[in-house]
């Protein structure tokens, strides 16, 4: 680089940061961006995380006011989070996008991004463990030295060891430091796609160790099974977590055989934004449960609850009135459907035959089956005046052009009057 004029240093500097793939030019303004998407994660883990650390400090500064080390520790975490989002995406030029449609000038913001990035997920990581697992041996060992005190301290001291080496390993990472970010400083570098890979590793296993090593516990409590599934879902819902750290170690396997840095680290930060913040979530939610039982407890809070669930069950009573109107509805409607269906079949055995009409009538009860639904015969023809009886006449009447259906007169024995049934 020190051969080179200001004028080919600055060209050098203006052009793309990758050479770009056959084919492709560089598009360093409208270039497609993963920015919106990791920016909807981050937004949504922040707050959550945050909200979950306050309700920590909350509970333990004014409720139950008793502080421990792992209550700092966990805050610490929550700083480093923070850290973390900050230096990510900070820059729209650079973030999110592939490397040949960044300039080599602001792929060097990118590298310091990640320089810092890196340093605050290690600290924020490790925070997160080594709060949990101080949880865990204040919960579960209750100063005894059994099997659960030992694999917690031999799993928290063998992490910070690990985690320790690995940050050094990120700080030094190049020799000199500012090598890391500045393209055009001479030294030489270690490959940082290797740390990548290591810290995956280690915490997609430290994170299914910190799950697991109370289920053992819980599940020995005198509780019921219900109790029991509830208690341990408290405590695996690092399992998230897990997933996420899964997740970021398969893509960061992936840049190991791929150059397009910015591309590849830019979907490796979403994970990371879910693995910190479900990490930050996990440890504090033992607080949880009491910070709610006091909240219950406060007057204008209970009120304000009991007003919700008061408009919840009447939004519910509401609900099912109209669904009962409503089968009710339904049923007296096939009901008049099934009555219409009943004239119908009448109306084609008088269309045959009155006599023949007549004769089908007087075989007694039973079922028609040769209607769509079970009809009854016409000798159950009930009218307003009662049932048919023997020896009635049957005559058909003019079609009501109102309603629709024929009209079936039923004249009695020594009577002209007439009786329509529908």
């Amino acid at each position: 680089m020190a051969g080179l004029s200001p004028s080919q240093l600055e060209e050098l500097l203006q052009g793309p940061a990758l050479n770009p793939p056959l084919g492709v030019i560089p598009n360093f303004d409208n270039s497609y961006t993963l920015l919106p998407v990791a920016n909807a994660v981050k937004i949504v883990t922040t707050i959550l995380a945050t909200l979950a650390i306050f309700i920590r400090i909350y509970t333990k500064f004014r409720i139950i006011r008793e502080i421990h080390l792992e209550d700092y520790i966990a805050v610490a975490a929550w700083g480093g989070y923070i850290v973390f989002i900050v230096t990510t995406g900070f820059d729209p030029k650079v973030f999110g996008r592939h490397q040949w449609n960044i300039r080599l000038v602001d792929f060097q913001i990118f590298l310091y991004g990640t320089y810092i990035s890196s340093i605050s997920f290690g600290l924020a990581i490790l925070s997160i463990k080594i709060s949990i697992l101080l949880q865990y041996i204040r919960i579960f060992t209750a100063g005894t030295r059994d099997l659960m005190f030992w694999s917690c301290h031999a799993l928290m001291w063998m992490t910070v060891i690990f985690y320790v080496i690995l940050l050094f390993m990120t700080i030094f990472l190049c020799t000199p430091v500012p090598k890391f970010w500045n393209v055009l400083e001479t030294g030489h570098c270690l490959n940082m796609n290797y740390v990548f890979l290591a810290t995956g590793t280690a915490n997609t296993i430290s994170d299914f160790l910190i799950i697991l090593l109370p289920q053992p516990i819980i599940w020995r409590l005198q509780m019921s099974f219900k109790e029991h599934v509830g208690v341990s879902a408290i405590f695996s819902t690092g399992l998230l977590a897990c997933i996420a750290s899964m997740v970021r170690l398969i893509i960061s396997s992936k840049l190991l055989k791929n150059n397009d840095v910015t591309w590849l680290t830019s979907i490796m930060c979403i994970p990371s934004y879910v693995e910190l913040g479900a990490g930050i979530i996990t440890s504090c939610l033992p607080t949880l449960p009491r910070f709610f039982k006091t909240m219950a407890q406060i007057s204008w809070i209970s009120k304000m609850y009991k007003c919700f669930s008061s408009c919840f069950r009447s939004s519910k009573s509401s609900n099912s009135s109209s669904k009962k109107i409503s089968e009710r509805s339904g049923r007296s409607s096939w009901v008049r459907n099934r009555r219409r269906l009943s004239m119908v079949r009448v109306e084609r055995g008088v269309a045959g035959s009155l006599d023949g009409l007549e004769g089908w009538g007087d075989e007694g009860e039973g079922e028609d089956p040769d209607a769509v639904f079970p009809t009854t015969r016409l000798g159950d023809v009930t009218t307003s005046r009662g049932v048919r009886n023997e020896g009635d006449n049957l005559k058909l009447k003019n079609f009501d052009e109102e309603r629709g259906v024929p009209q079936v007169s039923v004249i009695r024995q020594g009577s002209e009057a007439t009786e329509g049934s529908n």
